[in-house]
């Protein structure tokens, strides 16, 4: 009796996945005109752009406000970032030549800088398209999984979001039906007149001798493997970077001859440099040369440490 209620639960909690699946991703059309699509479910989160009214937009997921004032949206609809909006990136992280991420995790940002919100993540090899640059910021085309958030009862949902685009079928056509073979032509063969045979008496042309020539050796294929990733560990003092155009806010500096030995950087959410700032710490991550500072490669920080 209990297999068979556990069996029955089991059955109710895969329907109840499937059809949270099924209504993940639904299209709604804006009510209103110039509606503000912000970086967080936030009233007082940035603003990325707005919105017209008549525009649809894809669904992923209602969330509620953790605290609101009166007045201020109590659910707010996180949807797909309409692809005509740029995003930025932190640009060292994205090679020159084929524009692709050369990081683990590349976060997406609002803006040109880390004070901006996060509104998505790329992976490493991830190819983008480049629209401009600011200082060591770049501008992107929005990748399908950015996401930003706008007041719920703003929206009017109108179903499941389309699907990708397909070949149409002919309006008359019937899919379980064979196509029509097309009509037999028979045609009148005539006969031949009867003919007599001629011979060819020329003798057959002596076959020349074939050249030989050496094999060709086949082109080498270009090297397509990235380069292994580089993890280092360095013992230092954060510090502020001391010129404007350093690719990095922070530094790691020599404890003994205080010269810069690496700029520091971290895409983790769990990471903020600025409050190791003046202190002596054990930085491990990963190690990328910037092309514009060679002498000084960049440390992603995955882990950062106090010593004393």
């Amino acid at each position: 009796m209990k297999t068979n209620q556990r069996w029955a639960w089991t059955a109710v909690i895969a329907v109840g996945l499937v059809f949270l699946t099924v209504r993940a991703q639904e299209a709604a059309v804006v009510k209103r005109d110039r509606v503000n699509l912000r970086a967080q479910a936030s009233a007082t989160s940035e603003v990325i752009t707005q919105l017209k009214k008549g525009e649809t937009v894809t669904v992923l997921e209602e969330v509620s406000a953790r605290k609101h004032k009166r007045g201020e949206p109590a659910k707010w609809a996180k949807i797909q970032l309409p692809p005509n909006t740029p995003v930025w990136a932190y640009g060292p992280y994205i090679e020159t030549t084929n524009h692709t991420v050369n990081i683990k995790r590349l976060n997406l940002r609002a803006g040109p800088g880390e004070n901006f919100s996060v509104i998505g993540r790329l992976d490493r090899g991830t190819e983008v398209k480049e629209i401009r640059t600011e200082g060591n910021w770049m501008e992107i085309e929005a990748p399908a999984n950015a996401y930003a958030f706008v007041a719920a009862d703003m929206l009017e949902k109108s179903g499941i979001a389309p699907a990708p685009a397909t070949t149409e079928l002919a309006a008359n056509a019937n899919p379980g039906a064979a196509p029509d073979r097309p009509p037999t032509r028979v045609e009148t063969v005539k006969p031949e007149p009867n003919t007599t045979p001629v011979i060819d008496t020329t003798p057959a042309p002596t076959p020349a001798q074939p050249v030989t020539t050496a094999p060709q050796p086949a082109p080498a294929a270009p090297a397509d493997t990235p380069p292994p990733k580089r993890i280092v560990t360095r013992e230092g003092t954060v510090v502020y970077s001391r010129s404007i155009q350093a690719p990095t806010s922070y530094a790691l500096e020599n404890r003994e001859s205080h010269r810069i030995v690496n700029f520091l950087h971290s895409e983790s959410d769990d990471i903020s440099l600025k409050k190791f700032a003046g202190k002596k710490v054990i930085v491990t991550g990963e190690e990328l040369i910037d092309q514009r500072w060679t002498n000084t490669p960049i440390i992603e920080a995955e882990s950062v440490q106090v010593v004393p």
